[in-house]
């Protein structure tokens, strides 16, 4: 199998799995040639930002500043959606809500939650970059 018949069958897998949505596989059907790293580029820029996703919100929560943990986690929701981790995307909408309405034990409980999603997320694109 060729380099690019491993990697269309990884997400392909991934895809069924429903790991990752169409997002993601639009992000690898965009390397070509000129970028043959294009999508490795980007899953390893989200893995560095995941890293301090949860202090960052945990800091946020433990000052009560709300409004920062729903900045900070509107932002990763992007970076999320980028890259096709949709269920990543889900835990930080919810989060969200929950720090808009100030709920700090539902914030704690969904800070665990997306620490989980991230972790699973990540071992699978670590995968992926070893394709």
């Amino acid at each position: 199998m060729t380099e690019n018949g491993a990697v269309q069958q990884f997400v392909g897998d991934l895809l069924q799995k429903g790991i990752v949505d169409v997002n993601f596989e639009q992000l690898v059907s965009l390397q070509d040639e000129s970028n043959p790293r294009f999508a490795a580029e980007v899953v390893e820029m989200f893995l560095e930002k995941s890293k301090g996703i949860g202090p960052e919100v945990e800091n946020n929560l433990t000052a009560g500043n709300f409004a920062g943990v729903v900045e900070v986690v509107h932002q990763f929701k992007g970076s999320s959606a980028t890259v096709g981790a949709h269920a990543v995307a889900g835990v930080c909408s919810t989060l969200c809500q929950a720090a808009k309405e100030e709920n700090m034990r539902e914030c704690s409980s969904l800070l665990e939650k997306l620490r989980a999603e991230v972790t699973d997320f990540n071992s699978h694109m670590e995968a992926f970059l070893k394709v």
